[in-house]
């Protein structure tokens, strides 16, 4: 079964004008492989704010596509989707704690509902 983690982001006292810490946004990403990152790719990264690898993805297919070199294209979206779908999750995560997202808890569930209903009574 696949794993869960829950991301927040983290409001201050201060900002939230109380006593005490806010949550809220909450992020769940599934643990390996991303099929959504290995179907849709370029865009997935940008959907997901990841916006160092879209842009490197983009940089490396322009000659290709500048100089018309079809298997170049190929070769290059292929190897794109793969990362994407390997590393997605991955980089997503490591990019939510980056924007000041804290890692609450990770559960096993068959899905993100589950999974958001496990923490909540947990919770």
């Amino acid at each position: 079964m696949p794993k869960y983690t829950l991301y927040k982001y983290e409001i201050s006292p201060e900002e939230s004008d109380g006593d005490e810490v806010v949550y809220h946004g909450d992020e769940y990403v599934k643990d390996g492989f991303s099929i959504w990152g290995l179907i849709f790719g370029f865009w997935w990264l940008l959907v997901n704010y990841l916006w160092v690898p879209a842009i490197i993805f983009f940089a490396i297919s322009i000659p290709g596509a500048y100089l018309d070199v079809t298997p170049v294209i190929i070769i290059v979206n292929l190897i794109e989707r793969l990362y994407c779908g390997i590393y997605g999750n991955e980089l997503r995560s490591a990019n939510l704690i980056k924007r000041g997202y804290t890692e609450i808890e990770t559960v096993e569930a068959s899905s993100k509902k589950q999974a958001a209903n496990l923490i909540e009574n947990k919770i």
